[in-house]
């Protein structure tokens, strides 16, 4: 039986990925330019990659967090262009705006453009990892 995922194991076996794909070319991506796509890819990848060794709580679109019994949610993103987008309708983002009232948070980042998208903006962020609890950058 697999053990079951933690967050230090996650950050580990983070690590340990992201060293086997940089030294691993993989011809679906060659000539991709979508960043999009490329982050799915790599979080899916990542995903059945953990899925293999441990048992965790796979997130999903409805969730909208990729680990929810660590409650972390994963962004693959270029460091020249840190940013992603997530999907929201009236309904979902009524959802956020009563948790946040519910429960204020600390501290932020997060932008609003016209596209009905969140733009999460990650420059920020990896500018303040290891400064601010709860945000890490694993190299």
């Amino acid at each position: 039986m697999n053990p079951k995922l933690d967050t230090e194991i996650l950050k580990k076996e983070a690590r340990v990925f992201g060293e086997i794909e940089s030294k691993h070319s993989d011809p679906l991506i060659y000539g991709t330019t979508d960043g999009k796509a490329i982050g799915t890819y790599f979080e899916q990848k990542f995903r059945r990659y953990l899925q293999d060794k441990y048992l965790f709580e796979a997130g999903n679109s409805a969730k909208g967090i990729d680990f929810p019994d660590l409650e972390i949610d994963m962004k693959v993103t270029s460091i020249n262009q840190p940013q992603s987008s997530c999907p929201f309708d009236d309904i979902q983002a009524g959802k956020i705006a009563d948790e946040l009232l519910a429960a204020p948070i600390e501290i932020g980042y997060l932008t609003i453009s016209n596209a009905l998208q969140w733009r999460l903006q990650y420059g920020r962020i990896i500018e303040k990892a290891g400064e601010i609890p709860g945000i890490q950058r694993i190299k």
